[in-house]
């Protein structure tokens, strides 16, 4: 990895960077290899502890929650109060937008452009930057969060006080009643 070089070109004309998928596995070899190595240490391992205990109770938060918010637009649905579903996405909203800010300053988050120094093609890059994104605690959470939200939404047995806001495919009460539509038509 150390010594590719992106512009290298042969006799005739071919790039011989390597492709996109060999750049994303020399990364992930390289922080695989930084993770091992750091578990050699005492200070590494009580590191991987604190992050399963980290893990875990951002897992519970995420299940947890997921539950709540979508037991609470059941009941919000049940009761005949669509109008409140609107209330359940602030507390998401703000948590998505104000967890990463105070996280930032209490823990030392990975820096993507650290990953600037690997010759990496736009595409690989992108592709690390957007994993890292979507596993960042932050988005994991409020991911949960929304898909209960939905989850109890689009229920076949949810009252028919969301009207034509449901999903097509599940307005008749049957996944597959929808789906034929969308074929036969």
């Amino acid at each position: 990895m150390a010594g590719v070089n992106s512009f290298r070109m042969n006799q005739n004309g071919q790039n011989l960077a390597p492709q996109g998928w060999h750049q994303l596995s020399a990364v992930a070899e390289v922080r695989w290899r930084i993770f091992v190595n750091s578990l050699h240490s005492i200070r590494g391992r009580l590191e991987l502890v604190s992050r399963v205990f980290a893990g875990t109770a951002f897992l519970a938060g995420g299940l947890g929650g997921a539950i709540g918010l979508g037991g609470t637009a059941w009941f919000l649905l049940s009761e005949g109060n669509p109008e409140w579903l609107g209330a359940l996405l602030w507390p998401v909203f703000l948590f998505w937008q104000l967890f990463p800010l105070m996280a930032t300053v209490f823990t030392k988050n990975h820096e993507s452009a650290n990953l600037l120094r690997f010759p990496l093609s736009y595409r690989a890059y992108f592709l690390i930057r957007l994993a890292y994104g979507s596993l960042d605690p932050a988005t994991t959470v409020a991911s949960l969060w929304l898909l209960g939200i939905h989850r109890h939404w689009s229920r076949p047995t949810a009252p028919a006080a969301l009207g034509s806001t449901r999903p097509l495919h599940l307005r008749d009460g049957e996944p597959a009643a929808g789906a034929n539509r969308f074929l036969v038509a």
